[in-house]
């Protein structure tokens, strides 16, 4: 029995919608709680976990994205909610104030789980803003403002002084923490020229992590009007609150890794290119100067949508112009050897959260970077193969496929890589009856790729009267909305 067959259940919709959204949250919480299982190091539990997430998130796609009932928000959120509590157990900075952590972590999984239940409205609103209070509170609690021992911090909080002093923020060399090197690695910074840029008004009132902070307000707020420009738009307060209770928040920015840049700067484009194009294009080109993680993200959109690629190709510009002085200055080796070379040269971490981490550990076997590759590829290929997106939802769900792929076969990823496959599916359920632009998809269905290609007369197994009706002409698929 198709799971497209499942009838809908009762009010909370709990056993109708057990396909697409429902598996994508699905997918979110053990992503959630897979990465939690060691702040995002490497554990069987955690590995397991993360493969199931990759699953599911196959899954939700081949099932396809309708929106969730309420009880897949509430039971959802309460769980990613819940996870928050395992951070005291992780120790280093998150060993203290262990009592006022528990209690902030409870209120917010309280205050957003209640937000997914009311209907929209004020009170829901309410909610959201106690959900948020207390997320900003479970992020002070651990906050050592000013100083912090990890690098990440150390080589962006030197880059922005030396910017904000008129000096190349690539000149000072920073000591990065590799096991194998045996620890310490002597670096410029890198990560693209936007992040001190970014950061600089962090540095200014005493800490760079300021400004992580700023970029998941923008994460929550492209959510917010992504998912109000769809048909569900009366879900939009649950993706937020969803949001709110992720347990990534608090580790991003207590680690002030810049990958909540990316996350902010791609849900902010998609969520503005039907209303403000020339902005979406501009916080696009911002996430492509952040690191080489931003194109994995776009492929799919890159992929089916010319709109994208036109979109795409103009931030490339905006961004070649603004990294340009840096270039110069820096000169065009050093700079893509600091950006991009330093993180190819990368070995294998044996505590990655990584299939090929366990490879080495267990089995003192290193897989070559080509298996990621053609992981990679076997995704695009699937992806291909499911048809063509019908929402945004769809595209951001492939991204987040794509970044778990490549991830677990990948050198190393950990905490914050993980982060961002965790904001793709997130935006996959807000972007769900967020539908492209009429005639905007570039490539045929694949199922009318079949019917081109089969027998005069003999009917295709592999078609089904809901792809009949997904290939139909109609410029409004099934359940979305069109973008102006």
């Amino acid at each position: 029995m198709s799971l497209r067959a499942v009838p809908h259940g009762g009010r909370l919709g709990l056993g109708g919608e057990f396909t697409g959204s429902g598996l994508c949250c699905l997918a979110l919480a053990a992503l959630a709680i897979g990465v939690m299982q060691a702040f995002g190091a490497l554990t069987d539990a955690a590995l397991l976990l993360v493969a199931a997430s990759l699953v599911l998130a196959v899954l939700a796609l081949k099932t396809g994205l309708r929106m969730a009932g309420r009880a897949w928000w509430v039971v959802t959120t309460v769980i990613v909610g819940l996870t928050n509590l395992l951070y005291p157990h992780l120790g280093g900075p998150f060993a203290y104030h262990v009592s006022a952590q528990v209690a902030l972590a409870l209120a917010l999984t309280a205050t957003a789980g209640a937000a997914c239940v009311l209907r929209p409205g004020r009170a829901a609103l309410a909610l959201l803003g106690a959900a948020a209070l207390c997320l900003l509170g479970l992020m002070a609690v651990t906050w050592n403002w000013g100083a912090d021992r990890i690098d990440v911090f150390t080589s962006v909080s030197g880059a922005t002084a030396a910017l904000l002093h008129g000096a190349n923020p690539y000149g000072p060399v920073f000591t990065m923490n590799i096991p194998q090197y045996p620890w310490h690695v002597h670096a410029h910074l890198v990560y693209g020229p936007i992040v001190p840029v970014l950061a600089a008004l962090g540095w200014l009132v005493g800490d760079v992590r300021v400004m992580s902070v700023a970029a998941l307000a923008a994460t929550f707020a492209g959510l917010w009007l992504l998912a109000r420009q769809g048909i569900h738009r009366l879900d939009a307060h649950r993706v937020v609150a969803l949001a709110i209770a992720s347990p990534f928040n608090v580790g991003m920015v207590n680690r002030s890794w810049v990958e909540v840049y990316i996350g902010a700067g791609v849900v902010m484009w998609l969520a503005l290119r039907g209303l403000h194009r020339r902005l979406a294009i501009a916080c696009l080109g911002g996430a492509l100067l952040v690191n080489p993680l931003t194109p994995l993200v776009l492929l799919p959109a890159f992929l089916w949508s010319r709109r994208a690629r036109r979109e795409m190709v103009a931030a490339a510009i905006g961004a070649a112009i603004f990294a340009l002085p840096f270039v110069l200055i820096t000169g065009v080796g050093p700079f893509f050897s600091a950006v991009i070379g330093f993180q190819l040269s990368m070995p294998t971490w044996p505590g990655a959260l990584t299939v090929t981490a366990f490879t080495l550990r267990s089995w003192h076997l290193a897989l070559s970077s080509l298996v990621t590759v053609m992981v990679v590829l076997i995704a695009l290929a699937v992806i291909c193969w499911r048809g063509r997106p019908h929402s945004l939802g769809d595209l951001a769900v492939q991204a987040a496929v794509l970044l778990l792929a490549a991830f677990l076969f990948a050198k190393l990823a950990f905490f914050n890589e993980y982060c961002l496959a965790a904001t793709m599916l997130v935006t996959g359920l807000a972007g769900v009856g967020v539908a492209f632009p009429a005639g905007d998809v570039a490539l045929p269905g694949v199922h009318a790729l079949r019917r081109l290609i089969r027998r005069r007369g003999t009917p295709d197994p592999l078609t089904s009267p809901d792809d009949k009706r997904a290939d139909a002409p109609a410029d409004t698929p099934t359940g979305a909305a069109v973008l102006p």
